[in-house]
């Protein structure tokens, strides 16, 4: 729906789109490529590929609060390790036991 409301927009009103907001459909390769010809900063969340055999992190339920997580299967950890990311901000990163994997 987009693209037919940005090309209404210019024709009818002359209104010049300078971004577009929108959910993880519209992230796609074509669309990125379609808003960066026509100028228009795409705003949107890129969806996370499905790895065959691996859970996505959404499917976890993750308690940062009583450090835990729970993965799909039913198996918990609360064992993590720490770091930093590239803004120098302190990560954990839990690690669930070789048995349950």
């Amino acid at each position: 729906m987009a693209k037919p409301l940005i090309n209404e927009a210019k024709k009818e009103f002359e209104v010049k789109t300078k971004s577009l907001t929108g959910d993880g459909v519209y992230a796609s390769g074509k669309m990125q490529k379609e808003m960066s010809e026509k100028r228009i900063e795409l705003i949107s969340k890129i969806p996370t590929p499905k790895i065959e055999g691996k859970f996505s992190k959404e499917e976890f339920n993750i308690d940062i609060n009583k450090e835990k997580i729970v993965c799909p299967e039913g198996e918990v950890t609360n064992k993590y390790r720490k770091g930093k990311d590239a803004h120098g901000e302190t990560t954990k990163t839990f690690i669930f036991p070789k048995e349950s994997l």
